[in-house]
């Protein structure tokens, strides 16, 4: 990936008229996709074309991380006038939303383990190795949408409703109400597919609920939505992420 100073992964053509900044997590990054030329387009090229972009994004950050990468590259360049997209994948994103998330629950080393780990061999492997011992997960390429349903199930409704409401209003008195032009784009859960029929009503009406709160919020001018993935869909190696190109999306009224 091409990147700039502050990690945010540049996908950009000169020729391009406009720019977007956009700001998620993995999904959204296009973890599966190289800059090298393919035939498959990141989803945001499908979308804006006629945009270049830069991407701020990385695996476990959820929303409220997503509010201080934003606050913190307002504070390099400004976004004032800036075309801005924000994304969400409810996947992940729906529990990251959660006051309590931790990314950090979910790496296995710190810095300076990580830089030793270039200079002493087996190092990385031997740290990798005691972090899972530890309980610490991450990676893997084993599905765990059963489980991830389990989970979302015992999420009570209200909870769930004051965790939207509590991100959309921080990210209301944020600095992309400071954008040019706002987007939602709103990635479905990949724990959708496998569910049974009662289940994927529910859980389709709980997504297009928040695609619904989205746009209510009067934050973004434009709330593109994908749509739920058929049984048939492609996943990237690890089972969680859905290909770039696979999904769908429509604009979104309620």
């Amino acid at each position: 990936m091409s990147t700039n100073e502050l990690g945010g992964r540049i996908l950009k053509k000169s020729f391009l008229p406009n720019e977007i900044i956009a700001f998620g997590e993995s999904q959204l990054l296009g973890l599966d996709l190289s800059d090298v030329k393919t035939k498959v387009k990141h989803d945001l090229s499908v979308l804006f074309p006629s945009s270049s972009m830069t991407i701020y994004a990385a695996p476990n950050n959820g929303p409220l991380q997503s509010l201080q990468q934003i606050k913190k590259v307002h504070s390099f360049k400004s976004l004032a006038n800036k075309d801005i997209v924000v994304g969400f994948n409810f996947g992940t994103d729906i529990f990251r939303i959660q006051d309590h998330w931790d990314p950090e629950n979910f790496v296995p080393m710190n810095m300076s383990q990580l830089n030793r780990s270039f200079s002493i061999p087996g190092y990385h492997d031997i740290i990798l190795f005691l972090a899972r011992l530890r309980g610490v997960k991450f990676g893997g390429t084993e599905s765990n949408s059963k489980s991830i349903r389990k989970l979302y199930s015992q999420m009570e409704k209200y909870r769930r409703h004051e965790n939207i409401d509590n991100w959309l209003s921080k990210l209301s008195n944020s600095e992309i109400k400071l954008g040019k032009k706002r987007y939602f784009v709103l990635y479905p859960p990949y724990w959708y597919v496998g569910a049974g029929k009662r289940e994927k009503q529910d859980i389709g009406d709980d997504y297009f609920e928040l695609a619904c709160k989205a746009h209510g919020s009067k934050i973004f001018d434009v709330v593109l939505v994908a749509e739920l993935p058929k049984e048939t869909v492609k996943f990237a190696h690890d089972n969680r992420h859905f290909l770039s190109g696979e999904m769908n999306f429509r604009k979104y009224r309620c």
